[in-house]
């Protein structure tokens, strides 16, 4: 009887580790972790309109989810893979704004996609652009101009050269005005969130005669996000909303004049450009 109730015990005590590690896996962050670990690539600025925003340390080309990165086919549908040590957060949190004098500034927010952004399309053809300010998946993209949008034919999405076959801006511009919304939108039951998935695969593969692979998701513990043997290793933490005291707050937090403005910086790489930062 004795042993018996040793071996019960053993075995609650096994779950009961189990259930720890769950919920420390599980367990949440605050926005530190991103004014921390994107200070090294860009400036915090203290907004009046959104509080701390982001703006990377890149050239002029620069466009979110356009460049240095690719579309890939996951469980959440099309999912943004950066090739940026930072594209772990800016392309799955938040949002992005477009400053008429210093371009692109992510704004952070609490909830983690596959990316955030719209998606058109016009025939052959699919586009994408970030979400702005305070939209959701589905809201109508007005205010987003064309120019802030990427296209390709269908039969190159999924290509790690994706950058190689945007559409140019004069017939971006064509397609542009013929396009319509698409809103595939999913819901995550676990986060509790909605977004937008994007084309449909079968689509894709009938268009570029080929099939698309579903690529596997592996949660990552580290700030990073990248393939490894036809794996996407994704760090993606729960955000808390209501972080205990004190307040998160970027060690550094600059002034509108530690940016240059994007018609003085130099236009390295176009949108395949690499950023600055630790390696």
């Amino acid at each position: 009887m004795k042993a018996k109730l040793m071996y019960v015990l053993f075995f609650l005590s096994i779950g009961q580790v189990a259930l720890v590690n769950k919920a420390s896996a599980q367990a949440s962050v605050n926005f530190q972790v991103f004014y921390d670990e994107l200070s090294p690539y860009g400036t915090w600025i203290n907004s009046n309109d959104y509080g701390y925003v982001w703006s990377p340390d890149l050239g002029s080309t620069f466009i979110p989810y356009g460049t240095n990165g690719y579309w890939t086919y996951t469980a959440d549908g099309w999912t943004w893979v950066s090739d940026y040590e930072w594209g772990w957060a800016p392309f799955h949190y938040g949002r992005w704004y477009f400053d008429a004098i210093y371009g692109p500034l992510w704004i952070p927010d609490y909830e983690w996609a596959p990316a955030w952004v719209s998606w058109r399309r016009s025939g052959d053809y699919y586009g994408w652009a970030p979400l702005g300010p305070r939209m959701r998946p589905g809201d109508d993209d007005h205010g987003q101009l064309n120019n802030h949008w990427s296209f390709v034919n269908s039969k190159d999405m999924g290509r790690k050269d994706l950058s190689s076959h945007f559409i140019g801006n004069d017939q971006r511009n064509e397609i542009f005005k013929n396009s319509m919304v698409m809103n595939n939108i999913r819901t995550d039951n676990v986060r509790n969130i909605k977004f937008d998935s994007g084309p449909d695969k079968a689509e894709i593969e009938k268009s570029g005669g080929r099939p698309i692979k579903q690529v596997a998701v592996r949660e990552n513990d580290k700030p990073v996000q990248h393939m490894q043997n036809n794996q996407l290793q994704l760090y993606r933490p729960r955000i808390d909303a209501n972080p205990p005291a004190p307040k998160p707050a970027p060690q550094r937090v600059g002034d509108w004049n530690d940016i240059k403005p994007m018609n003085e910086r130099p236009a390295t790489g176009g949108r395949g450009e690499q950023g600055r930062g630790r390696h």
